[in-house]
Parts: C-alpha cells; sequence; structure tokens
C-alpha cells in the first residue's frame, strides 16, 4: 500500500491543535493548496458532515467535496473525497508528546488506484477481473533500475 505520511511536532497542547486543524476558516493558513473552504452540511461537524475546499495546485484553481471520515476530538480527524480532482483519503492523528502535539498526516493512495483501475477497466460484463490489494515488498523501475519509493 502506497502511503504517504507527515509528522510534524507542534508546542500547543493536541485539543488546541485539533481545533486549529478542523476548523476549515483556518485552512488558508496553514494549508498552501487551500484558498477557502466551506461546510456543506448543517450543524456541527461530525462523521458524515460534507465541505468544500477550494484550492491552487500549480497555480491552476481546483474544487473538491469531502466527507469527514474520522472525527475525534484531540485524537484524529479524516475525510475522504467525494467528488472532484483528488482521490486520496487523509488522516490527522494527534498524540501528546513531550509537551507538545505531533501530527501526524497519513495520505492513503490505494483508493485513487483501484478507482483508475475500475473507470479504465469496468465493462460491466463478466471477465472484467478483479483487484487485489497486497502489500508490496519492492518496486522496481525497470528502465532506470531505480528501486523502492524512488521506482514509485
Amino acid at each position: 500500500m502506497k502511503q504517504i505520511e507527515v509528522r510534524v511536532w507542534i508546542d500547543r497542547p493536541a485539543d488546541e491543535v485539533y481545533a486549529y486543524v478542523v476548523d476549515l476558516d483556518r485552512w488558508p493558513e496553514w494549508r498552501s493548496d487551500v484558498v477557502g473552504g466551506e461546510l456543506l452540511t448543517e450543524g456541527p461537524m461530525r462523521v458524515g458532515t460534507q465541505a468544500r475546499g477550494i484550492g491552487k495546485i500549480l497555480g491552476r484553481p481546483f474544487t473538491i467535496d469531502v466527507e469527514v471520515t474520522a472525527l475525534e476530538p484531540a485524537v484524529r480527524f479524516g475525510y475522504r473525497p467525494i467528488k472532484g480532482p483528488l482521490k486520496t483519503n487523509n488522516l490527522y492523528t494527534f498524540e501528546t508528546q513531550a509537551g507538545g502535539t505531533l501530527v501526524v498526516l497519513t495520505d492513503d493512495m490505494v483508493d485513487t488506484a483501484v478507482q483508475a483501475i475500475i473507470a479504465a477497466a469496468r465493462t460491466d460484463k463478466i471477465g472484467d477481473g478483479k483487484i487485489f490489494v497486497t502489500p508490496v515488498e519492492q518496486a522496481i523501475r525497470i528502465r532506470t533500475g531505480e528501486t523502492g519509493d524512488d521506482a514509485v
């Protein structure tokens, strides 16, 4: 499974860091790819809440609608795309560590790959095939000989 992981330690308590991260109005302050956002679902944020993010990647604007998949105060916050160009699932975890908070963002790319294969291969006929998601022990780019993450 290909997964991107980013870790950052912040000199603030977990409940403060969590509150800052889940506040969509503050995302442009700490996410360079986000210029705005809004809740699409009425009421307080909860699992199942939908939101719209407005951003720029390489100077090009995009809009993405997401659904909250994890919401546990000061512990974790996750969401998955439901509409838009980005297809990765994000999960932020918050761990009290050394008087501050360790924030870990994991960005799961498996769903993106699976959906791309389904979109390209599906005919709705017997014989479309099956997809097996398993751990990969090693990756090798034949053309260059690169191995591991460099080959992906």
